[in-house]
């Protein structure tokens, strides 16, 4: 009967389990459990079907109303609001949590750029960034040698966002150890 009501979307006031077509008494039959009556009722949410409630057995041992199962169909409004509201706020925790690690990203990035150009004397550097997205794949160094020289990268990895600002990383970091 739940899933008849889950494919239908429409609610269903069952007064004799064992008389209503969609039911079925195997398991009944298994546990010794005997269903009389229930009430089975589509939680929908934003015009989507998200789950059914079922109520089995009145606890006075009668049937279930109509007054029953507009009470079930009013819990169930209430209920799809709850998870709807819940799966929100989930969503914009995960969004929260993504943007924090973005940050955190584009912090580790930018700690891979020199903080301030080289200081040589008849020569002015100056360097600005950035990046298209939150962190990119845009890179600059200046790398001081020992006899006064001074070499000077500049590159773009190909593509956008955190991979191809990882790379950026590698790249940095395999550079430097070189030079």
């Amino acid at each position: 009967v739940a899933g008849w009501v889950a494919e239908s979307g429409k609610s269903e006031l069952v007064k004799d389990a064992y008389q209503h077509p969609k039911f079925d008494p195997a398991y009944d039959r298994k546990t010794g459990y005997r269903t009389r009556s229930m009430i089975c009722v589509p939680i929908i949410a934003s015009d989507q079907m998200i789950g059914v409630s079922q109520v089995i057995n009145k606890s006075d041992g009668g049937v279930f109303t109509d007054e029953d199962l507009e009470l079930l169909e009013a819990f169930a409004t209430q209920a799809a609001i709850a998870i709807q509201n819940a799966r929100m706020h989930e969503a914009l925790l995960q969004q929260q949590r993504l943007e924090q690690d973005l940050q955190f990203a584009t912090t580790i990035q930018e700690s891979f750029l020199p903080q301030s150009p080289p200081d040589i004397p008849g020569y002015s550097f100056a360097s600005a960034y950035r990046s298209a997205q939150q962190v990119g794949g845009d890179f600059f160094d200046y790398v001081e040698f020992p006899d006064n020289r001074i070499g000077i990268l500049v590159g773009d990895v190909s593509g956008k966002g955190v991979p191809a600002a990882l790379f950026m990383a590698r790249l940095m970091s395999d550079f430097r150890a070189v030079a």
